[in-house]
């Protein structure tokens, strides 16, 4: 099993272990530094169903994500002045849910964890030391300077050093891979699509106000996407999805191509995002 396949083989565990097959974080910010983040969380209804046999729950009612306590807890995690505004439930034809609305003061202070410190569903008997290795990096920080124009820098988390020489060792360690065999690709391919399927993450930032410039690499408009992942649009060709599985990329350059030729993926590579607005 290849580098590829453990990456969503950990984008699996993170949507098992948290419930989230379907999120959407969108941050807003103002001309001023102050702005909202938007999340949006849907579980699927089979999974939905699946986890309440598991709790017990009355099995033909949607389990419910809704947990306004976590939620507040979740807002002092992000930076001081951010505060939960609202929560709703959700249910759309994806899945059932809900969706949270936070405020923040100053978007200086304001730290988004990639990886949640616990799940989502409160008594479900899963936590953070269920995993082993944390599938996504720690969180997303941004300056923000007011100005004519104004800038903001937005900061992504990279590998920490010490995981990727391990990583390294590990890689000299073993042995040289065997021949693929057509069939055991095929049906590793099979079982990741149907691991994923419905599963969607996206990560964006709105600037409420003229975009100038910025080296963002997705871009419409003031909206600024940093990762977006569709797995039903990703596994919907098999063959070319087989492609993605056993691809093994290390450079930058070659990870970009990788991305750029297959739909429904969308990740910023780069460190520092940088944006120049009026």
């Amino acid at each position: 099993m290849n580098s590829w396949f453990r990456v969503f083989a950990g984008l699996f565990l993170f949507s098992v272990l948290w419930g989230c097959l379907n999120v959407e974080t969108t941050v807003r910010i103002k001309p001023d530094g102050s702005g909202t983040l938007e999340q949006r969380v849907l579980m699927n209804p089979q999974v939905s169903q699946l986890m309440n046999q598991g709790t017990g729950s009355n099995k033909d009612r949607p389990l419910d994500l809704l947990d306004e306590e976590k939620l507040k807890r979740d807002a002092e995690k992000m930076g001081t002045g951010v505060r939960l505004v609202s929560a709703e439930r959700v249910t759309a034809d994806e899945g059932n849910g809900y969706r949270a609305l936070y405020a923040f003061d100053d978007v200086n202070t304001l730290k988004i964890r990639q990886n949640p410190d616990e799940p989502p569903l409160s008594g479900s008997g899963l936590s953070n030391s269920d995993a082993e290795e944390k599938p996504f990096p720690e969180k997303i920080t941004f300056s923000f300077r007011k100005g004519t124009p104004s800038s903001l820098t937005i900061r992504l988390p990279k590998p920490q050093e010490k995981q990727q020489t391990q990583e390294k060792e590990k890689s000299a360690e073993k042995p040289s891979p065997k021949p693929e065999n057509p069939e055991e690709a095929l049906k590793d391919a099979e079982m990741v699509k149907s691991l994923f399927h419905g599963m969607r993450m996206v990560f964006t930032v709105e600037i409420q106000g003229t975009v100038l410039t910025t080296n963002a690499t997705y871009r419409e408009g003031s909206r600024i996407t940093l990762m977006e992942m569709d797995f039903d649009k990703l596994t919907s060709d098999i063959d070319q999805f087989r492609n993605l599985v056993k691809a093994n990329p290390h450079k930058p350059g070659e990870i970009g191509d990788l991305l750029r030729t297959f739909p429904g993926i969308k990740a910023e590579l780069q460190e520092t995002v940088t944006v120049e607005f009026q």
